[in-house]
């Protein structure tokens, strides 16, 4: 007969051990799968990053298989320079030459015939020319268009990896290939590997102690669990700033807190980015002509359709010379999202009213004049595209220049016809000494219609991945040209709205000017 100090004695010994591993093992799953979304939106994030510059460094040659022996060193240096950053942001256990085998970079390339796709280029090197595992869980309609990154572990003959990826496109927006970073599995080892020493110290402390010790043992072991628990239920009710002290023991618990206070950390700076992008939403809205103004002897509308970060498109319209009837249009796109393109587009604004006064009639060189100071003043990853017009009311003409902007469309009403008002000159930002001539003087006639928009219109995306487009607009306009202005933006954004439907391909705000001349077929007064 078993005496019962024993029973219990055991008996709390397996209730403890049992409440420890059960606890160990939550938290040890919760700590897992955080760093795997970490590490995976990260992944894709870098993937992001490289691939827009990757797309403007490197010849499209590269991702069809013809290039130069020293673009691909390009492509292969931009690789490891992505895969080092990874290692150094997220160290495995680790360090220095070893540790690079934990994460890799590479360059896929698409097969058009087949769809699959070929790895072009990798750190790992031995891997080049083989056929890259896609993700199961990333529909096939998505695999070249947006960015994307594993939740879960994806194998193939390499071994198994967390992975992301992020499109590289041409000059016309089509998808080239992808650049995809990767995270062995063997790499989260480093959170693996303390939560089953703790498990099992546990479960051995709880055989070879007494009852007493046992419960001594665990509510000890346990404290900062219960700490764990606290400041969850704070991080879980809006409060961001717990955080737990390092129980300074050296064990397991050590690395919990570590974990958490991080986890926390990244959650607060996900805040903080919210709240910026929201204030460079608030900057952007400010920015613009709100109401818009009254242009003698013609109608205005202007449409701005946000995306889910917010942008740098500006348009602005504002008189040179009212005596004169001069006004100035502008239209442009700068490039980037947040606080960085709502100030960049601030500064442009600024800086294009402040020199327009001074070259009335002249658009080519106030385009010239903001080239050289964007240049001057801005890194050499910043451009914008400008569309820059200047009206003459009495004479009803229009002179204008374009930096690498969308062509602006004319609407004839007289004859139905479209015109596109091409050009094909560098964004600003790009050349210091870039030019920017002026195309054909366009007379406006009554009921002639003007449209303006940014590329975030003719590039919408539907969930195909099919292009918005020129041809769309174009019919767009054709069809409601003859209305008022205010018509025409409405019609335009519900075909557009329309068109997206589902899509989440809305990378870039949508923003389009409109102006017509009164009269025509709305039998509107002309004033001269």
């Amino acid at each position: 007969m078993v005496p019962f100090r024993v029973r219990l004695l055991m008996g709390s010994l397996v209730v403890s051990a049992s409440a420890a591993g059960l606890l160990s093992l939550l938290v040890h799953q919760i700590l897992f799968e955080s760093a795997k979304q970490s590490v995976g939106v990260a992944l894709g994030a870098m993937a992001v990053e490289l691939s827009r510059g990757l797309e403007k460094a490197i010849p499209a040659t590269v991702y069809v298989g013809v290039a130069s022996p020293s673009d691909i060193e390009v492509v292969r240096a931009a690789l490891h320079e992505s895969r080092d950053r990874f290692l150094k942001e997220f160290p495995p256990a680790l360090v220095g030459e070893p540790a690079k085998g934990y994460a890799c970079a590479m360059l896929v390339v698409r097969d058009e015939e087949t769809d699959r796709g070929i790895i072009r280029v990798s750190t790992l090197g031995g891997d080049e020319g083989a056929e890259y595992t896609f993700d199961a869980a990333t529909p096939k309609e998505l695999r070249w268009a947006t960015m994307n990154f594993s939740e879960s572990f994806v194998r193939d003959a390499r071994g198994e990896f967390l992975s992301g990826s992020a499109p590289v496109r041409d000059d016309l927006g089509r998808p080239l290939g992808l650049i995809v970073l990767q995270a062995r599995s063997s790499y989260f080892d480093v959170v693996r590997r303390p939560m089953v020493d703790f498990v099992l110290l546990i479960f051995a402390a709880a055989l070879l102690v007494s009852y007493l010790l046992a419960s001594a043992v665990a509510g000890w072991a346990t404290r900062p669990l219960r700490h764990l628990g606290v400041a969850m239920d704070r991080v879980q009710d809006g409060d961001l700033t717990s955080e737990l002290e390092h129980p300074g023991r050296g064990d397991e618990f050590d690395t919990i807190a570590l974990q958490f206070n991080k986890m926390v950390r990244g959650l607060r700076e996900r805040m903080e980015m919210a709240r910026s992008l929201d204030l460079a939403k608030q900057v952007q809205a400010h920015l613009l002509p709100s109401p818009l103004p009254e242009v003698p002897g013609y109608e205005l509308a202007l449409s701005v359709i946000y995306c889910d970060e917010t942008g740098g498109d500006y348009a602005d319209l504002f008189p040179l010379d009212e005596e004169r009837g001069i006004w100035s249009l502008l239209v442009g796109d700068v490039t980037g999202h947040g606080i960085s393109a709502a100030l960049l587009m601030s500064w442009t604004r600024a800086m294009l009213r402040a020199a327009a006064p001074a070259s009335i009639d002249r658009p080519s060189e106030l385009l010239q004049r903001a080239n050289r100071q964007l240049v001057e003043d801005t890194s050499d990853s910043t451009f914008l595209t400008l569309y820059c017009g200047m009206l003459d009311t009495r004479t009803h003409t229009l002179r204008w220049s374009s930096g690498g902007h969308d062509p602006a469309i004319v609407w004839r009403a007289a004859s139905n016809n479209l015109e596109f008002l091409h050009a094909t000159d560098l964004p600003l930002g790009v050349m210091q000494d870039a030019s920017f001539p002026e195309g054909a003087l366009v007379r406006l006639e009554p009921g002639d219609v003007v449209l303006v928009a940014t590329d975030g219109l003719s590039q919408a995306r539907n969930i195909s991945g099919e292009y918005f487009g020129f041809e769309r607009i174009a019919n767009g306009l054709r069809v409601c040209a003859g209305q008022d202005v205010e018509e025409i933006r409405r019609t335009i954004e519900k075909e557009v709205r329309s068109f997206i439907g589902a899509a989440t391909f809305a990378e870039d705000d949508m923003t389009f000017l409109i102006l017509r001349r009164r009269g025509g077929s709305q039998q509107d007064p002309v004033r001269s």
